[in-house]
């Protein structure tokens, strides 16, 4: 049985290169790392992506290539395999109604985004 000093939460401290501050944003968690997308800060949007390596604790931007969706907060976003989903959110004018792919590859580079194309609303 654990014990209580175990349980809860505790600060995790990435000396560098941590992102900005923002709400709204999604995490995911896929083969060791935490990968985070988007956002909102102040009355900004951010469509950039994140990966947070935990056992090195260190934070690196991504620079994918492709179709990156636009700026949003409030989307939903899922790992399924290799590849990071985000759907829908708020672009500061109007709710998304839109479905991206992003194929998750190694490094700060591997990584390509592409809009897809679905029929029927959701």
């Amino acid at each position: 049985e654990a014990s209580d000093e175990l349980r809860g939460w505790s600060p995790v401290c990435s000396p560098v290169g941590a992102p900005s501050s923002r709400g709204y944003s999604t995490g995911v968690a896929h083969e060791g790392s935490l990968f985070v997308f988007g956002g909102s800060a102040g009355s900004s949007r951010k469509n950039d992506l994140q990966r947070f390596e935990l056992s090195s604790r260190t934070w690196h931007v991504m620079e994918p290539k492709g179709e990156v969706p636009s700026p949003r907060n409030s989307h939903s976003a899922v790992v399924h395999q290799d590849r990071l989903y985000v759907f829908g959110g708020w672009d500061g004018s109007k709710n998304c109604n839109d479905l991206y792919e992003c194929r998750l590859g190694t490094g700060t580079r591997g990584c390509s985004w592409q809009h897809l194309a679905t029929p029927g609303r959701a």
